[in-house]
């Protein structure tokens, strides 16, 4: 259950900082502030490896549970549980961890999409 917690952290909170970078080159060419260094890229994935390892501990201190599932044969969070402190838990994991990440992506994606589509109008005028 942790293993496959961290690292489902760590990709789809990797995906949202690609998106992000994506949007500063594509969407904001001319903020250098905001371009991607080696240095930048290493704090950034320093930051969502520390991030997932927070949130994948907790049911290891009695905060949320490891469960078996399905047929046994391998762990996951436990999101059946109804007390408050799993509910709590659950609802902060599915916020941190899936809202804020997919609605980066889809921010990003769409600005993406809107300033390629400007620019494709600009080259219109101009041909």
């Amino acid at each position: 259950g942790f293993i496959g917690g961290l690292f489902g952290f760590i990709s789809i909170n990797t995906m949202a900082l690609i998106s992000l970078d994506r949007y500063f080159v594509i969407a904001q060419p001319f903020q250098t502030m905001k371009s991607l260094t080696i240095k930048r890229a290493i704090i950034m994935l320093v930051f969502v490896w520390l991030y997932s390892l927070i949130w994948s501990t907790p049911p290891f201190f009695g905060f949320g549970n490891y469960v078996p599932e399905g047929f046994q044969t391998s762990c996951t969070f436990d999101y059946l549980t109804q007390s408050k402190g799993n509910i709590i838990f659950n609802t902060g994991m599915y916020i941190g961890n899936f809202v804020i990440p997919v609605a980066i992506i889809i921010f990003c994606y769409y600005q993406i999409v809107k300033a390629v589509r400007l620019h494709e109008l600009e080259m219109l005028k101009m041909a």
